[in-house]
């Protein structure tokens, strides 16, 4: 829905980014579902994805342009949150 697969990021690298993302290196969380992100872990997947999207491509300087840029185009306008 937001359209944040392109040329650089593909299914692939969505699916490699959330392995990294929800590794549970050194502990055992278990409040922390193995197939599902926490809180923290969906900020660290927006900053990921962003960083695919954008700055490994070239197109800004830093993560905070990537997540920046990732918000301002893809998540905000395109995104239909659902009611509290």
């Amino acid at each position: 829905r937001c359209q944040v697969f392109d040329k650089g990021v593909i299914f692939s690298t969505i699916d490699r980014i959330f392995i990294a993302t929800n590794v549970e290196a050194h502990l055992k969380m278990l409040d922390n579902p193995e197939k599902a992100l926490c809180r923290f872990e969906f900020y660290e997947i927006m900053v990921r994805i962003a960083q695919a999207k954008y700055k490994d491509q070239g197109l800004v300087n830093s993560y905070s342009e990537a997540l920046a840029k990732l918000l301002k185009e893809n998540i905000i306008p395109l995104s239909k949150p659902e009611p509290w």
